[in-house]
Order: structure tokens, then C-alpha cells, then sequence
């Protein structure tokens, strides 16, 4: 059951506002996918990509996470940590969010 974020009339909203800027705004509701401000072509399109597409595997802890990993991951990339420190405070908070 969607939040009460995405209710439809906040769906058909934020998609009219995108719409006015030139954006296109996908919901996470893709039973709306039909109703977007697109040609039929392009739904159809939108519809197969969703039907072929599949996200990552859930990580626990990794919403509550992944800005202070990104930091870890961060320092190594700009040379202010070494890998192995810095992959391993990732692990450590990965482990203390994952519930």
C-alpha cells in the first residue's frame, strides 16, 4: 500500500508540475504509467522497461546507511583514508543499521 505520498490526486500533481517545467516524473504508482503526459509510443516503451527492469537486492541498514558509507567510500576516492579502514567503518555502520 503506497504512503500517503502517493495517493493518486498527489500523483496526477507533482506529475502536472514536472510537465510544466519539461520534466518527466515517473511514480512509483506504475499502475499510472498510462496517464503520463507522453505520447502512446512512449508508454509502451515506459511499460516494457518497467516490466523488464528489476532494482538491486534490499540491504538492510543500507537507507539508514549509505550517506555515511558514501563518506567512507569518499575518503578513499580523495586519498584521505586507505581502503581497508574505510571499507571496514562501512561494515561496521552497515552492521549497526541493518536492524
Amino acid at each position: 500500500m503506497p504512503g500517503p505520498c502517493y495517493t493518486p490526486e498527489a500523483v496526477k500533481v507533482i506529475t502536472d508540475a514536472a510537465a510544466t517545467r519539461g520534466v518527466l516524473w515517473i511514480s512509483p504508482l506504475t499502475d499510472n504509467i498510462g496517464n503520463l503526459p507522453v505520447t502512446p509510443d512512449q508508454i509502451e516503451a515506459i511499460k516494457a522497461a518497467f516490466a523488464a527492469g528489476y532494482g538491486p537486492p534490499s540491504c538492510p541498514g543500507w537507507e539508514t546507511s549509505q550517506a555515511e558509507v558514501t563518506k567512507k567510500l569518499q575518503e578513499v576516492i580523495y586519498g584521505k583514508s586507505e581502503a581497508k579502514p574505510a571499507l571496514d567503518a562501512a561494515a561496521k555502520i552497515m552492521e549497526q543499521n541493518a536492524g
